[in-house]
């Protein structure tokens, strides 16, 4: 009993010193790491670099009304302190630019830079001089007479959507200053949009928008609603489970107490430990300790059968039901300790969520339900049509054969099912984005100009400037392709290519043409070939520091690619290569299912060994085949039926394997009973599973849809095995030394 209160305890001690803080971001669900290359660092970096960018369009109206409109919505962008105007990370480029020009150059091969290269430079500055057609406000023909500022404003810095896409379109541009996956970032900036969508001021106005934000926030609000639909029928189902098998709606209360007390042990745990948890720990840990209302429904049946303690020890119905509650438990709690071996913390945080959910469940049931039931009176004549039905299935005799021959049926489910099974790690196919965002995405960025793609390059080194040497080294040798990369070494070279390009502007621009460049221009003075020093007190522009991070003593930079350049380049070595995400991700994640088998056999031979340890004779290791069948059925069945597997799916496994153990047990040790409340309680138990989880196979969330088909296959699959195990006529049980 001292745990119903020291866990809250906890958790208020929690609450008042360091506060609760949960995790909004949806990329902590994504593996931390890979194989130790970094690729997984350097992807969540990558992220932080792209994902903030966010362009709007305002369209429709007069050309008064959009600017009107595009400013009354960058000042309400502005006020949120989330975003940075384009024309910003623009002045700051421009202005590192300028300062740096004589160690920049649109070349990515140092080599190319010879006296054919500053010649064409220099026809190129006068041509634009002398068109009337380039804005010269600004620029200082005596610091830069060959224009240099603009010709690597136009070849490094991406084609950005500041542009006009058309004549009917204003656009505003620029990026956040916080993760676009924070829910609190996708509410502010939502709450925004709708600000302004409903400005009576601006009727007539359309606006478009595209960003990661809200692609992010358009699939939150799915799951959100399928969550809310499933959610709602789940409740009503488990409410009418629980009036049709105990024919009072005050037992859901009991069960619905035992839940909230696993939820509060769970969730004061996960906040001890971690500090800060997951908001998808809650969602789908509520879910998992929903396991847990198994243990009142049995509480609940072995009380109107006469076995709970409060009516007492007929049968040895006190030991056999706690030690049928703690070998389920136990059991349970062993599985889901599997998650907390994966290297990703959500899988951890739901570990630790459902060990202390469960233990704190299983303490209620044993502890506090038997003293709150009290209706729980014998009903021997009870008129439920659902016990008189499991009653009838209790009394059938349960032969060995008939065991023999769902064993071999299995086996011909099985194999073809998992030959025929289909495997699916990609992140990209596992929920199809909003189309009316990818209509005004294609609208805004026309071409795919001026979008960032999700493949990127990733160079490392020992320290910074080998780092950028061997970015460096693969632009060179990436021709035409090097310009289809925003990479840090051509806004910021490395020390030996700066010196080399200052060397190429000296001889090969400055010395043979800016001599008559001047007299051309009429520019008093001697013209100087000696080169300005770069001027670092410019800053490097905020949206650069992204491309580069530091892990385990090296440093990393990214060059993301534009979707508009060219997807193919020369191969690299270790030190320089491409990235691609999905690939990645899907690589981290198919070595998680295989690890994941692993930890389902090795969570399966520990309740084996568990459970003939506990029993001590070999009869009790029938326990293991309901949930084992129900794993084998969960994983073959749907492949059958052309429902693909993922990570999922596997982790599902753990819920059939702990559920199928209860139902084992809970048969085995209350096979004495004769009213049918046991076949009650696992047939409510089963299905009450399945309506809190196994409905999440209706979700259009390929990871949640195979997450509840696994669920609700397996579950149901291991509760008829349960019906099966020819147990009814062995001797009672041995307990342990411990009386387990």
């Amino acid at each position: 009993m001292a745990a119903l209160v020291v866990l809250p305890l906890l958790l208020g001690l929690r609450l008042a010193t360091t506060g609760l803080h949960v995790d909004t971001d949806i990329q902590s669900i994504l593996p931390r790491s890979a194989a130790g290359t970094g690729d997984i660092a350097a992807i969540r970096q990558a992220g932080i670099a792209a994902s903030p960018r966010i362009v709007f369009g305002v369209r429709g109206g007069t050309r008064a009304l959009r600017m009107n409109g595009a400013a009354r919505l960058e000042a309400s962008l502005l006020a949120t302190g989330l975003f940075v105007p384009a024309s910003t990370d623009i002045a700051e480029t421009a202005a590192w630019i300028r300062a740096n020009r004589y160690e920049l150059t649109c070349e990515p091969d140092v080599n190319a830079l010879d006296s054919d290269w500053g010649s064409r430079l220099a026809r190129k500055a006068r041509g634009l001089l002398y068109s009337g057609m380039v804005p010269l406000s600004g620029i200082d023909l005596t610091e830069d007479p060959f224009l240099l500022q603009l010709e690597h404003l136009e070849c490094l810095t991406p084609i950005t959507s500041m542009r006009a896409i058309d004549d009917q379109t204003t656009v505003v541009a620029g990026r956040l200053t916080k993760s676009p996956y924070k829910l609190d970032v996708q509410a502010r900036l939502r709450e925004v949009v709708e600000q302004w969508r409903q400005d009576e001021s601006l009727v007539g106005l359309d606006l478009l928008r595209t960003g990661a934000v809200f692609f992010a926030e358009a699939a939150g609000e799915r799951a959100q609603q399928e969550i809310s639909r499933v959610g709602g029928a789940s409740v009503a189902l488990i409410l009418l489970l629980y009036v049709l098998a105990f024919r009072n709606p005050a037992t859901a209360a009991l069960a619905l107490a035992t839940v909230v007390a696993g939820a509060l042990g769970g969730s004061s745990l996960c906040f001890v430990i971690f500090g800060q948890v997951h908001f998808s720990v809650l969602v789908f840990g509520s879910a998992l300790t929903g396991v847990s209302a198994d243990y009142a429904v049995h509480s609940l049946a072995a009380r109107r059968a006469g076995q709970s303690a409060c009516d007492g020890a007929a049968h040895g119905g006190t030991t056999n039901l706690r030690r049928a509650l703690t070998i389920s438990m136990l059991t349970s709690v062993t599985g889901f300790a599997a998650l907390l071996l994966f290297d990703i913390e959500v899988f951890r945080q739901i570990g630790v969520f459902a060990i202390g959910g469960l233990f704190l469940a299983w303490l209620f049931a044993i502890a506090a339900l038997p003293r709150l039931d009290r209706l729980g009176t014998a009903r021997p004549h009870d008129r439920s049509h659902l016990l008189r039905l499991a009653r009838r299935v209790t009394r059938l005799p349960r032969r060995w054969s008939v065991l023999a021959m769902a064993v071999g049926l299995v086996v011909l489910v099985a194999v073809p099912g998992l030959l025929a099974a289909t495997f699916i790690d990609d992140l990209r196919r596992f929920q199809a984005p909003s189309q009316d965002l990818i209509a005004d995405r294609d609208i805004l960025y026309p071409g795919a100009d001026g979008q960032l793609a999700t493949n990127f390059l990733l160079s490392s080194g020992d320290d910074r400037q080998a780092a950028l040497r061997n970015e460096e080294d693969f632009l060179s040798g990436a021709g035409s392709s090097a310009f289809g990369f925003v990479a840090l070494s051509r806004f910021d070279p490395s020390e030996i290519r700066r010196a080399s390009v200052r060397e190429a502007y000296a001889a090969y621009l400055l010395a043979p043409h800016l001599e008559s460049l001047h007299a051309e221009l009429g520019l008093e003075g001697v013209a100087s070939t000696t080169l300005p020093p770069a001027n670092d007190a410019a800053g490097r522009p905020a949206w650069l520091k992204a491309l580069e991070f530091e892990r385990e003593g090296r440093t990393f930079l990214l060059a993301p690619m534009l979707a508009s350049g060219a997807l193919a380049a020369p191969s690299a070595g270790q030190e320089a290569r491409l990235i691609d995400p999905g690939a990645t991700y899907g690589r981290a994640l198919r070595d998680y299912r295989g690890l994941a088998f692993q930890m389902i056999a090795a969570s399966t031979v520990f309740a084996a060994l568990f459970i003939y340890l506990v029993y001590r004779r070999a009869a009790a290791l029938l326990l293991v085949l309901p949930p084992v069948a129900g794993c084998v059925l969960a994983l073959s069945l749907p492949a059958l039926l052309g429902v693909p597997t993922t990570l999922f799916s596997v982790l599902a496994l753990f819920i059939v394997l702990g559920t199928g153990i209860d139902f084992s047990v809970f048969q085995w040790e209350m096979r004495r009973d004769r009213t049918g409340w046991t076949g009650v309680a696992v047939v409510v138990a089963a299905l009450s599973t399945c309506a809190a989880m196994g409905m999440l196979g209706f979700s259009d969330t390929l990871p949640v849809q195979s997450f509840g088909i696994t669920i609700a296959t397996g579950v149901i699959a291991s509760m008829a095995f349960s019906f099966l195990l020819p147990i009814s006529n062995q001797e009672a049980p041995r307990a342990n030394a411990h009386g387990i």
